[in-house]
C-alpha cells in the first residue's frame, strides 16, 4: 500500500523488515533504480528471479535486467494463453514503452480495449512520440469520466509539463496530491516546476581574449521579478572593457523586458534596448500541435561580435521566424530563418544578411546526446563591417552526470566545419567562449573550390 500510494522512504523501510519474497524484492529494486542505485537495483532483481514462481513477474524482471528477448518471448506466452487478461496486455506494453520500443507498443495495444489502464498507456505512447496535443485529448477524456482517480491527474500534468505549460501541469499535480496527498515523486514534480517558474537573477564576469589585438573584461548583471502569476519584468546590464588594436575603452548596453505566458504557455515578450542608442524588439510564441513556433523581430539591438560593433557601437535589426519540434522522449529538432540588418556608428546600413539555423539531437541513453548544427548566413551587401558567407556544420557529443548525489559533472567534445569560405576561418575564432584549434585544408565543395576551415573545439 505504501509503495502504490508512493510514500517510498516508507514502503523501502516495510519492505527490508519483510520476508524477501520474489514480489518484495521487485519492489526493493524498483526504489533503487529511483535512487539511481543501478548496480543495487539489478541484484535485487537478479534475487526475486530466482526466487520467482510467477510467470507474469518473471517476464517483468527479464524485462528490468535487460535479457529483453526472453522477457518479450515470456510475455507473448502469457498473452496467448490469456488473450482477455488485459493486466497481462498492460505490462507487457508498460516493458515495451519502458525499452523506448514504441513500435511495438503500439502494435500490443491495438484499438479495442476501451479500459482506463490500457488507455492510459495509449495517451503515454502518444507523449512517448511526441505527440502531446493527443496524450493531453485522451487524458482529459479519462479524467472527465474519473474526476477522483489521483493518477490519472499526475498523468496530465506530467504531458501538460512536457508540452511546456508548466503553470497548468503545477495545477493539476496539485489536484493529485489533494487526493493522494503522501506521494513523493509528485512531491518532487511540483518543486522542480517552483523551481523553474522562479524569476532567474545573476552576476557574470567573463574574460575573453581573441588574439593579441582583442581583449575584452566584462561584467553582467540580470534580474527579474514576477509581477503576477502571468507576468514577468527583467532587467540585464553589462559593462565591457574592450582592448583592440586601435580602440581602448568600455561600453555598455542594457535590456529592459517584460515577459506574458498564459496557462497554455503562449508567451510575450517585449524588450527595450539602450547602448549609444535605443531599440526595440518583440516575440511571440505558442505551441502548436508537436512543438512550439516563435516569430520575433529586434530594431537597434547592441550587437558587439564583431571588432567594428564594439568599437563604433554595433547593432544589429532582426526578423526571424523559429519552429522547435520534440521527437518522442529522446530526439528533438530546430529550424530559424532569419533577415539581418547590420549598423555602426555612423553607417546605418553596414552590411545586410540573411540566413537559416538548426540542428537535431538524440539521447543515445540518459547521460549521453549526440548533436548534430549548421549555421548559414549569406552576405548579401556589406559597408564597411567584414561580413562574410558561412555555412557551418557542427558535430557535438555530451556527457553528464552525478556524482554521489552531490556534484553534477558535464562535457562535451565536437567537430564544425565551415563549408564556405577560408578567409573567414582565417579571420574568425571559434564562438565565445569555446577553446579549440583551427586547421585549414584545400577542399573542393560543390561548385565551389576553396578552403575548408576546421575547428576542433572543447
Amino acid at each position: 500500500m505504501a509503495y502504490a500510494e508512493g510514500r517510498y522512504k516508507e514502503a523501502a523501510g516495510l519492505l527490508y523488515r519483510a520476508e524477501q519474497d520474489a514480489e518484495s524484492l521487485l519492489l526493493l529494486g524498483d526504489l533503487a533504480k529511483r535512487a539511481n542505485q543501478e548496480e543495487q537495483a539489478r541484484q535485487k532483481w537478479t534475487l526475486a528471479l530466482a526466487a520467482n514462481e510467477n510467470k507474469l513477474l518473471e517476464a517483468q524482471l527479464l524485462a528490468r535486467l535487460d535479457r529483453w528477448n526472453e522477457a518479450s518471448e515470456a510475455f507473448a506466452a502469457l498473452a496467448a494463453a490469456e488473450p482477455n487478461d488485459q493486466s497481462v496486455k498492460a505490462e507487457y506494453v508498460s516493458a515495451l514503452l519502458d525499452k523506448g520500443r514504441l513500435v511495438e507498443a503500439g502494435q500490443v495495444l491495438g484499438d479495442g480495449d476501451a479500459s482506463v489502464r490500457l488507455s492510459q498507456l495509449r495517451a503515454q505512447l502518444a507523449a512517448a512520440k511526441g505527440d502531446t496535443a493527443s496524450a493531453a485529448r485522451q487524458l482529459e477524456t479519462l479524467v472527465a469520466g474519473e474526476p477522483r482517480r489521483a493518477e490519472l491527474w499526475a498523468q496530465a500534468a506530467s504531458v501538460e509539463y512536457q508540452a511546456g505549460r508548466r503553470r497548468r501541469a503545477a495545477d493539476w499535480y496539485a489536484r493529485a496530491k489533494r487526493l493522494t496527498p503522501r506521494r513523493e515523486d509528485w512531491d518532487e514534480a511540483i518543486e522542480q516546476i517552483r523551481v523553474e517558474l522562479i524569476p532567474e537573477s545573476g552576476f557574470e564576469t567573463t574574460s575573453k581574449s581573441v588574439g593579441p589585438g582583442w581583449r575584452e573584461f566584462g561584467t553582467k548583471l540580470a534580474g527579474e521579478f514576477r509581477v503576477s502569476p502571468a507576468w514577468t519584468v527583467g532587467m540585464t546590464m553589462e559593462v565591457n572593457r574592450v582592448s583592440l588594436t586601435d580602440f581602448h575603452g568600455t561600453i555598455r548596453r542594457g535590456t529592459m523586458s517584460a515577459k506574458w505566458e498564459n496557462e497554455t504557455a503562449r508567451k510575450l515578450t517585449v524588450e527595450l534596448y539602450r547602448s549609444e542608442q535605443s531599440g526595440a524588439g518583440a516575440a511571440y510564441s505558442w505551441l502548436t500541435g508537436k512543438g512550439r513556433t516563435t516569430v520575433g523581430a529586434a530594431y537597434s539591438e547592441p550587437f558587439w561580435e564583431y571588432m567594428e560593433g564594439l568599437s563604433a557601437a554595433g547593432t544589429r535589426s532582426r526578423a526571424e521566424i523559429e519552429h522547435q519540434q520534440p521527437w518522442g522522449r529522446r530526439g528533438a529538432s530546430w529550424m530559424t530563418v532569419h533577415a539581418n540588418q547590420y549598423a555602426l556608428r555612423g553607417v546605418p546600413n553596414a552590411g545586410r544578411t540573411s540566413g537559416v539555423t538548426g540542428g537535431a539531437s538524440y539521447a543515445i541513453n540518459p547521460r549521453i546526446t549526440a548533436q548534430y548544427g549548421v549555421d548559414r548566413e549569406i552576405v548579401h551587401s556589406r559597408n564597411t563591417l567584414p561580413l562574410l558567407s558561412r555555412e557551418v556544420h557542427a558535430f557535438t557529443g555530451a556527457s553528464s552526470g552525478n556524482w554521489k548525489q552531490k556534484v553534477r559533472w558535464e562535457a562535451s567534445a565536437g567537430y564544425a566545419a565551415d563549408r564556405l569560405a577560408g578567409v573567414y576561418c582565417e579571420e574568425r575564432l571559434p564562438r565565445a567562449g569555446a577553446r579549440g584549434k583551427r586547421f585549414i585544408v584545400n577542399h573542393l565543395a560543390g561548385m565551389r573550390s576553396g578552403d575548408l576551415c576546421i575547428t576542433l573545439y572543447f
